[in-house]
């Protein structure tokens, strides 16, 4: 356990073989149901573009992002927003050195982690309005031509009612 466990007090974190062993429903959480596929394909991009040879600190992430989504759907209606919130603790330096300093793939991943955020406003109510923000930002942030753009729309279609 960290320092920050007490963010996660109220339901404890699985492992990934735990997680894998689940038999676990999206349905029993506010997630977009096609979550874990979105994810594998934001993993898989990562992968294409990344420079060959290099575990990447992406993937981890991407990673930590599926585990959330699998832990949201294994405690179902007693989801806690640490859950969610301790990715930011175990994110790796250089991606927020990549955050920082605006680099694409950094944003797309951040808002990934945006969309799971917005899941959880139904029942966090100091979440509400977070994810919307985060995507308006990386919507702002995003070159028109990059790269990450194709991905990026699936993240700012999950908040259709609150985009323009």
């Amino acid at each position: 356990m960290t320092d920050l466990a007490a963010l996660d007090s109220g339901s404890r974190p699985f492992t990934s073989k735990e997680l894998g062993e689940m038999d676990l429903s999206i349905r029993n959480t506010n997630l977009p149901f096609d979550i874990l596929e979105t994810l594998e394909d934001l993993q898989a991009f990562q992968t294409k573009n990344a420079p060959p040879g290099l575990d990447s600190p992406y993937e981890k992430a991407t990673l930590g992002l599926r585990d959330i989504a699998k832990t949201l759907a294994a405690c179902g209606v007693f989801s806690e927003a640490g859950i969610v919130l301790r990715w930011l603790y175990f994110l790796d330096a250089d991606i927020l050195t990549d955050i920082e300093t605006l680099q694409p793939p950094a944003l797309l991943l951040v808002a990934y982690f945006a969309v799971i955020l917005s899941s959880m406003e139904k029942t966090v109510w100091y979440l509400n309005g977070w994810g919307e923000a985060i995507i308006r930002q990386v919507d702002q942030l995003l070159e028109e031509d990059s790269k990450e753009r194709s991905m990026f729309a699936w993240a700012k279609q999950q908040i259709p009612h609150k985009l323009p």
